[in-house]
């Protein structure tokens, strides 16, 4: 891990390179590439898909084993022992609970022209799209599903890679059981996107695609969406003092790290003390993780220990870094915690590693990468409601507001606008 002194600006200059190389940006050929199977997709459907399965995912399916069977689904969670069921079961129940108290009303506004209405509507259909890569990503579902089933969403369908001996792994379809899905496909990436937002002989289209992937995947959510949001290597700033217990903060360190090769890991403390006992402990605790070869490549290329003068001055180390995870520890964690503005998720104290809120705490795990935290929320119940506004004017209502409303039209230039509202309805 590379140590960073924050009152030497060549260090601090080395540290800003380094997290200018987050900056997430899809290359042309992936765009390119994407954008190929997301419109064959959309013109061929069904064989698209298949044919995609097949150069990709290596399994030749049909258009009846496209769709996992219900009793499949059920099966799957039959067979799931029961200390695996008690666990899901809390963390759905967790995560349904939280992201109810995130719901909002609607108003009813009456004035002097009529009755103005503001009203949320639930999304009709969703499809979640859920990774199949190194491991069974059964929490992710169950994030993006729970904050859906509480924003009141109906239908939920899944797109999973076959990637677990030709099919879905047992863990998620146990978890779609859960969440109430008996609409699971085969089939990720992007044409497992295209086929949810387009939908094909077999599949019909939903209202919006949500869950995270490669950049081949979020390359054709942003095609079949319009713009949404990228997600990047995950990311997990630790702003620590002296009282953090340095085996702790290694612990969640190499959490983060053991995810994939390409995530970050960083310490922001005043401690050298500490920061020299927790790459110690990296060292140590490292090779005894069943994956330190994913996690030692995160950690040869995106860790660090930043050394800062006071935890003031580390937050805002980690304020411009703006991480997906902000985890604080130490002296004070609280009254720093209500001064963040710029993360994705704040977890305080020793008792809260990012691993519990990933797995089910309750907070959504789904959440902004690359410095997208500085404008944008993680996942969430608002992801899965319309704002729908309804207008009731009165005869007396329009008859006052039509003289400048109608200028204003023809200030415009559109003047059958202004007709429009000065017209006799009578």
């Amino acid at each position: 891990m590379r140590v960073f002194r924050a009152w030497i600006p060549a260090d601090m200059r080395a540290y800003a390179a380094l997290q200018r190389s987050r900056a997430l940006v899809l290359p042309p050929a992936v765009l390119r590439s994407a954008a190929r199977i997301v419109g064959d997709v959309r013109r061929r459907g069904d064989a698209a898909v298949l044919a995609a399965v097949r150069r990709f995912d290596g399994v030749r399916l049909t258009r009846r084993t496209l769709r996992v069977a219900p009793a499949a689904i059920r099966r799957a969670w039959i067979g799931l022992p029961p200390a695996d069921r008690r666990a899901m079961r809390v963390a759905w129940r967790n995560i349904v609970s939280f992201h109810l108290r995130q719901r909002e009303r609607g108003y009813v506004m009456r004035t002097p022209y009529g009755v103005l209405e503001h009203v949320i509507r639930p999304l009709g259909r969703v499809g979640i799209h859920v990774p199949a890569g190194t491991a069974p990503l059964v929490s992710t579902m169950l994030m993006c599903a729970g904050a859906a089933r509480a924003a009141g969403v109906r239908d939920l369908v899944l797109a999973v890679p076959p990637r677990w001996r030709g099919g879905v792994h047992p863990a998620v379809l146990a978890g779609a059981f859960l969440a109430g899905i008996d609409e699971v496909y085969a089939a990720g990436g992007p044409a497992g996107v295209a086929m949810l937002a387009y939908g094909t002989e077999t599949v019909p289209a939903v209202d919006k695609v949500v869950g995270p992937g490669n950049l081949y995947t979020q390359a054709a959510e942003m095609l079949v969406q319009s713009g949404a949001g990228l997600m990047g290597p995950s990311e997990l700033v630790v702003l620590a003092d002296g009282s953090a217990a340095p085996a702790a903060v290694a612990a969640d360190l190499l959490a983060q790290a053991e995810h994939a090769g390409d995530n970050w890991a960083v310490l922001v403390t005043p401690s050298r003390v500490l920061g020299a006992a927790v790459m110690a402990e990296v060292v140590r605790q490292v090779i005894r993780l069943p994956r330190a070869a994913v996690a030692a490549r995160s950690l040869a290329g995106r860790s660090a220990v930043v050394l800062v003068r006071s935890m003031a001055a580390g937050l805002g180390v980690a304020e411009r870094f703006a991480p997906e995870h902000l985890e604080i520890v130490g002296r004070g964690a609280e009254g720093i915690a209500a001064r963040v503005r710029c993360a994705g998720t704040v977890l305080v104290g020793p008792w809260s590693p990012v691993a519990a809120a990933d797995y089910g705490a309750g907070p959504n795990h789904v959440l902004p990468t690359s410095g997208m935290a500085r404008h944008v929320s993680g996942l969430g119940v608002k992801d899965f409601v319309k704002h729908m506004n309804i207008t009731r004017l009165t005869a007396r209502g329009l008859g006052r507001l039509a003289p400048p409303l109608a200028r204003l039209a023809r200030l415009e230039g559109l003047e059958g606008h202004a007709r429009s509202m000065e017209m006799n309805r009578g």
